[in-house]
């Protein structure tokens, strides 16, 4: 009763909003079921997603471009598509973008002169420092490039929580030498594993990689999809709706594994 309660507390709470009010907010991201959705968004670096129960977490935007968090050691990792001469950012705003948060998964639909890109990104929950891309493009002929660098900086408060240091500080170092770079023909279903925050593999579709990290990334969204799946919010309000998975995802990072 007291739950049943509470809940009609909440609901009424976010639907009581002035007219005026309304028209002075801006939205930026929308809920579609589970998932927080939003549409060439610019906010960087605000969305973590854990694995394992330690620190490390990967960073990620409303963009295809992504950041770790590690004591002193804190990387940037963007990626690039290569059609012809042309090689361009994933993040640039040449690309229309739709990102996708559903618990612990980070998905992006970009598009582009014909180009279509398809990136799915999570934490590794099996292997700490892990981080596994999956990428599924058509339209043409396209090689895919993956630039690690330093960080601008690895010295944050309170672990990097958000709204403690500039977040900035996640953006790479000029100038830096890069960490580890990799390119590969980006066509059909490709994947990227990053291992031990320092290192990065790539596995082409018609690589002998291929089977191996396709087995890992299914094997880390089953585990994702197991954690996120324990809770399952259903209201008349559709923002209620997606916090299901972004609470379980909040609770199995906590660093105890116990929550």
């Amino acid at each position: 009763m007291k739950l049943h309660l509470l809940i009609v507390a909440l609901l009424m709470a976010t639907t009581i909003v002035s007219a005026e009010s309304k028209k002075s907010r801006k939205y930026n991201y929308r809920p579609v079921g589970s998932e927080i959705v939003c549409n060439n968004g610019d906010n960087r670096y605000t969305r973590a997603l854990y694995g394992t129960h330690g620190p490390f977490r990967l960073e990620t935007s409303d963009r295809p471009i992504f950041a770790t968090y590690k004591k002193g050691e804190c990387r940037n990792i963007r990626l690039y598509a290569i059609v012809g001469k042309r090689r361009v950012a994933l993040d640039s705003v040449l690309f229309d973008c739709e990102a996708r948060y559903l618990g612990g998964r980070r998905a992006y639909s970009l598009k582009h002169d014909g180009i279509k890109i398809e990136i799915c990104a999570m934490a590794s929950f099996t292997r700490d420092e892990d981080a596994v891309w999956r990428f599924a493009t058509s339209g043409g002929k396209i090689s895919l490039e993956a630039v690690m660098t330093n960080s601008r900086s690895s010295k944050f408060q309170r672990n990097g929580d958000l709204g403690v240091d500039d977040i900035t500080k996640f953006e790479p170092r000029k100038g830096a030498t890069p960490v580890a770079k990799v390119t590969w023909d980006g066509r059909g279903e490709t994947f990227l594993l990053m291992e031990n925050n320092s290192t990065l593999l790539a596995a082409p579709q018609r690589g002998n990689r291929h089977k191996e990290l396709k087995q890992r990334f299914d094997r880390e969204e089953r585990m994702r999809g197991e954690i996120m799946s324990r809770v399952e919010i259903n209201t008349p309000d559709p923002l209620f709706n997606t916090l299901g998975p972004t609470l379980m995802a909040a609770a199995d990072g906590a660093w105890d594994g116990e929550v």
